[in-house]
């Protein structure tokens, strides 16, 4: 799942945001990021969504979270690198 800070920015606001500035015609990048912004939110806001669904559903399968990876993982090489990370250990103090 991606994560944001959601409370500091929430996706309603930062469209309104976007929508002032491009009526305006001001500062048309800050438009963009802002408009990122919001549907990275919202995509947040899904994922958890269907997170929850599945953890009700199955309360017992265990969770794990991996950092998202630059691409789509469709072969072996990409599937061991998700293992390893799902393994990797804090290092021992």
């Amino acid at each position: 799942m991606h994560a944001t800070d959601t409370e500091a920015l929430p996706a309603g606001l930062a469209l309104t945001a976007a929508q002032r500035l491009e009526a305006t015609g001001e500062h048309p990048e800050t438009a963009g990021a802002l408009r990122v912004h919001a549907q990275l939110v919202q995509q947040v806001q899904r994922e958890t969504a269907v997170a929850a669904r599945f953890t009700d559903e199955y309360p017992l399968v265990a969770l794990a979270s991996v950092a998202a990876q630059p691409a789509d993982v469709h072969d072996i090489d990409g599937l061991r690198g998700i293992a390893t990370a799902l393994c990797a250990r804090p290092a021992a103090d």
